[in-house]
């Protein structure tokens, strides 16, 4: 009888040994790293989302000035300008939606 308690005993402490060691490494390695690596990708989507909605802004200003100008042309660049917002819009932080907007809407 004692030697089966001494064996279950010794299995379940190299159990609890085993499930300590599991934990301090998940903790101090892997949640660190996947913590690091969802920060990069949160803060590299919001400098993309900060960069569409600027060229989104500069197609418009340059729509307006080339209105005001009075150009006859101000109504192509415009409908470009708007076009290009609205995909720029459409494309959120997708990269490769934002080059082929840029592309397809710019000169």
């Amino acid at each position: 009888m004692y030697i089966i308690m001494g064996s279950v005993r010794s299995r379940l402490i190299g159990a609890a040994i085993s499930l300590a060691v599991f934990l301090v490494i998940y903790f101090t390695v892997i949640r660190s790293d996947n913590n690091t690596a969802n920060n990069a990708i949160r803060q590299a989507g919001q400098q993309i989302q900060v960069g569409a909605n600027q060229a989104a802004q500069a197609a418009a200003q340059a729509a307006q000035q080339e209105r005001q100008a009075g150009d006859t042309q101000a109504a192509s660049v415009d409908n470009r300008a708007a076009q290009l917002a609205t995909c720029i819009s459409a494309a959120g932080t997708n990269t490769g939606a934002l080059q082929a907007c840029q592309a397809k809407y710019t000169p």
